[in-house]
Order: C-alpha cells, then sequence, then structure tokens
C-alpha cells in the first residue's frame, strides 16, 4: 500500500486543524523574473517563516500531537540530517515529550544548533532525564547499521518513531493550505 493510500482528504484537514496556534500560514510570493524565464507563473511558499524555518513542523508537531498518552510519554525517536530533526524537537519541547535526535556527524551546525536551541541536553549518559537528547553518529556508518542502531536504541528506550505516515498528514498541510 503506497502512502496516498494510506492519507485522505480528511486526515489532511484534521492535521490542519490541530496546527492552529502553532504553524504559522506562509504566505506565497510571486517571482516575476523566474515567471518570465520559464513562461509561466511562479510562486514561492515562504516557509521559512515557520517558528523552525520549515514546513517539517506541520509533520513533526502532528506526529506528536496524535500520539496516545503512554507512547508520549516514553517519548520520541527520529533520525535527521536538519530541519525533521529541529521540528521534533521543537513539538517535543512544547509537548514536554522526551525525543531523541539521532544526527550524523555531517549535519551542518546550523542545523545542530536548531536542534540543540530546543535541548535541555545533549548527553547520552543522562537520557533518561532529558527532554531533547541528541545522538550524534558516525558519518560513515551504513545506513543499514544506523537504521539498526536507531531500532535497537528505540527498543530499548520505549521510543516511538517520528518517521511515519502521520508525519505525512501534517506535511501535507502545506499544500492544503495553498
Amino acid at each position: 500500500m503506497t502512502a496516498a493510500a494510506l492519507i485522505g482528504p480528511d486526515d489532511i484537514r484534521e492535521a490542519a486543524r490541530g496546527l492552529d496556534g502553532v504553524a504559522v500560514r506562509t504566505p506565497l510570493m510571486a517571482v516575476p523574473a523566474l515567471a518570465e524565464l520559464v513562461g509561466f507563473p511562479v510562486y514561492l511558499k515562504l516557509e521559512s517563516r515557520q517558528p523552525t524555518g520549515a514546513f517539517k513542523l506541520r509533520g513533526a508537531w502532528t506526529a506528536l500531537r496524535r500520539l496516545d498518552t503512554e507512547a508520549r510519554s516514553r517519548g520520541v525517536i527520529t533520525y535527521s540530517s536538519g530541519n525533521h530533526g529541529q521540528a521534533v524537537a521543537f513539538a517535543a519541547q512544547r509537548m514536554g515529550v522526551r525525543a531523541v535526535i539521532v544526527m550524523p556527524e555531517t549535519a551542518p551546525a546550523a542545523k545542530v544548533s536548531g536542534v540543540e536551541y530546543y535541548s535541555y541536553l545533549r548527553s547520552v549518559q543522562s537520557l533518561d532525564r532529558a527532554h531533547v537528547a541528541i545522538i550524534v553518529v558516525d558519518a560513515t556508518m551504513r545506513f543499514g547499521e544506523l537504521v539498526a542502531a536507531v531500532q535497537n536504541l528505540r527498543r530499548v528506550q520505549a521510543l516511538a518513531l517520528v518517521l511515519d505516515d502521520l508525519t505525512i498528514h501534517g506535511n501535507a498541510v502545506v499544500r492544503v493550505i495553498l
């Protein structure tokens, strides 16, 4: 089954309602010079105006908001080299949910700083007391090893994974509000 088959208009409308007061309703900006170059109207959706600087806030917030009370109390984990990690950290901090953001050592410093901004802690040793913790992994780690490491930490810490259809529901809201 594809993601498109899993997500319906009602899912997206509900996600949009859940973002009230969190995500900014961003404008479309016409780009006349580019439109002239390509021969049709071109607009930019200014998602950089979101609190986290990207549309990923919509998906992360929706995913955390839709977790049941038990899953929220255990916390969440995700892997990201930037915007998704910042969005999960933002949502977790605002909702009081413990979050672990796994980032590659090659993640841009600005993205790591963005996650750290919402963090109370960066040390893995005190993970149980953290609201948001960052785990930096070796950039040479193979993808399969990375997935296994994240899944193992998820299992040991009983964390909910924030990379699923609930994230897609929230990210799809960008399209609905155009």
